[in-house]
């Protein structure tokens, strides 16, 4: 009996020139800090694709790596490698198990909006500033964790938005204005654009601009898409469409 079953997604691969002690320490420097935040396993290789001796290692999901062990290690003809910018780091793909969105996905993922990306799949896009109605007016609101706070009258009140993500928030606040035509700095051009989605895809995926190019991700479409996303204009623009009741003559 043949068995049809697919292997599960995997996550990405990555390989350094240099043995795994050394790896840990590397992390930031290679690029890789926020990926590999959580931890990672590896494997020392005597021929990398380099053709150097180095590591091959996967980040961890929670206490899980994204790549089943036995794929670390240096296996040209059943993985697939890119040099990342720079060289200082390869990323790889498992041809039996290659990266889908929910073998990417972060344990603590914000919730958001699902956004279909180039490729035809979904992905989940957190929500930075979200829309509301109050009292008949339609209001936004942060919707990221917030430090609480103290004020000048001894009562407890939220603060600003957690360090973790102040650069999401700031992504947020810089494409509404842009959006709105109050800021013509151009910074949501082509390039930045991209760059900017994919930080905020890095938010809740184990992601970096490598790995979203060689998802093949990303279009023109699909960046705006995120963006929206991030400052939920979904919402907003229902809202804004919605009728609202004429207020009573005086």
């Amino acid at each position: 009996m043949h068995n049809d079953c697919k292997p599960a997604p995997a996550g990405f691969i990555y390989y350094a020139p240099m043995p795994k002690r050394l790896v840990g320490d590397s992390l930031a420097a290679l690029g890789l800090g926020t990926i590999c935040g959580g931890g990672f396993v590896g494997a020392e290789t005597q021929r990398g694709p380099d053709g150097l001796a180095g590591t091959v290692f996967a980040p961890k999901l929670g206490t899980e790596p994204t790549v089943p062990t036995q794929f670390l290690g240096y296996y040209p003809e059943r993985q697939t490698w890119r040099s990342a910018p720079g060289g200082l780091h390869y990323v790889g793909t498992v041809n039996v198990s290659p990266p889908a969105p929910e073998a990417l996905l972060r344990r603590d993922a914000l919730q958001g909006h699902a956004v279909e990306m180039a490729e035809g799949r979904l992905w989940h896009v957190p929500i930075a500033r979200g829309w509301t109605e109050q009292e008949n007016e339609v209001r936004w609101y942060i919707n990221l964790p917030r430090r609480s706070r103290l004020n000048a009258e001894g009562q407890w009140e939220a603060g600003d938005v957690v360090e973790r993500y102040a650069r999401l928030f700031k992504i947020a606040c810089d494409f509404w204005d842009s959006a709105l035509g109050c800021d013509q700095s151009g910074r949501f051009e082509f390039g930045d654009a991209h760059a900017a989605a994919v930080e905020v895809l890095a938010t809740n995926y184990l992601l970096g601009p490598v790995e979203a190019d060689m998802l093949g991700i990303l279009s023109d479409a699909s960046v705006r898409k995120v963006l929206e996303a991030l400052i939920d204009w979904p919402a907003f623009i229902e809202l804004a469409r919605s009728p609202r009741p004429t207020p009573p003559a005086a």
